[in-house]
């Protein structure tokens, strides 16, 4: 079982327990909060708030880069689009995997580095005005970082990855 499904499936047992705890005749799993919950860990929040009409934060749109698969990363990457917000995340996508180049360090850089990031962008009120570009620099800025700590030269050139 992958870690990600095990969080899910943790965060629905917790939620219906916490739920029997307060005598709710309802299930908890099925609240808005628990999908919610499961969206963010997931790396689904975007989807999951414009499915519901609700106001995407630009640190939203971290949460794909920060637990998404590798199969999801490329699939934000092979589908542009003309939106600025997915364009962005696309772009940092795939500049995510060509820093990555394997699932484990995939997974390596979005627990040490995407995530601190989401939750930081999140805990700032500030970046709720800001612009795609203002949010993809960030993310970018952070990624040289990584890059750099490596002692990797920046992208220059076509990108390394396939879009299956």
């Amino acid at each position: 079982m992958r870690w990600w499904h095990w969080r899910r499936d943790s965060l629905r047992g917790l939620a219906a327990r916490a739920g029997d705890r307060v005598g709710s005749s309802r299930s908890v799993s099925g609240s808005g909060i628990a999908v919610e919950c499961e969206a963010f860990l997931t790396g689904h929040l975007v989807e999951h708030r414009r499915g519901a009409n609700g106001f995407v934060s630009p640190w939203t749109w971290t949460n794909l880069l920060a637990h998404g698969t590798e199969e999801e990363l490329r699939a934000a990457l092979a589908n542009p689009s003309r939106d600025r917000w997915e364009a962005a995340r696309a772009y940092l996508a795939g500049d995510l995997l060509d820093l990555a180049g394997s699932p484990k360090e995939l997974r390596e850089i979005q627990r040490t580095v995407l995530v601190p990031l989401e939750l930081d962008l999140a805990s700032r009120p500030a970046t709720r005005g800001w612009e795609p570009q203002r949010w993809a620099g960030a993310v970018s800025a952070v990624l040289r970082e990584v890059r750099r700590a490596r002692g990797d030269a920046p992208n220059s050139g076509p990108r390394r990855h396939e879009t299956r």
